[in-house]
């Protein structure tokens, strides 16, 4: 699907599996990458306007033209219980924005 905007205009997209263990230090990261997770991103009439697939990083850069959107994981193989809720990223000009989703593993 192509996308409009500037290569330096989009998302940087961290999708994380968590927790990796029951027991939680403060200070301490209790997430993993999630590699292979597919990642979609609607705009606010609800239109899709991209999808990506993580890399073994867990990462994926989507290039998008400035505005509000809606990014959600549409999978995240292997996981029991899934995906947060869709995070909301606001895309500024000539600006990457950060997004990170957690795709919860059910550990306690």
């Amino acid at each position: 699907m192509a996308v409009s905007g500037s290569p330096a205009t989009g998302i940087q997209v961290e999708v994380r599996r968590g927790p990796i263990s029951p027991v939680t230090r403060v200070g301490v990261d209790n997430t993993a990458p999630m590699p292979e997770a597919r990642v979609r991103v609607v705009n606010q009439t609800r239109k899709e306007v991209a999808q990506a697939v993580t890399d073994a990083q867990g990462r994926s850069t989507v290039r998008l033209a400035p505005g509000t959107y809606e990014v959600m994981v549409m999978n995240c193989a292997g996981i029991r219980v899934g995906a947060s809720e869709p995070v909301e990223a606001t895309v500024t000009a000539d600006a990457m924005t950060p997004v990170r989703i957690e795709c919860d593993t059910g550990i306690r």
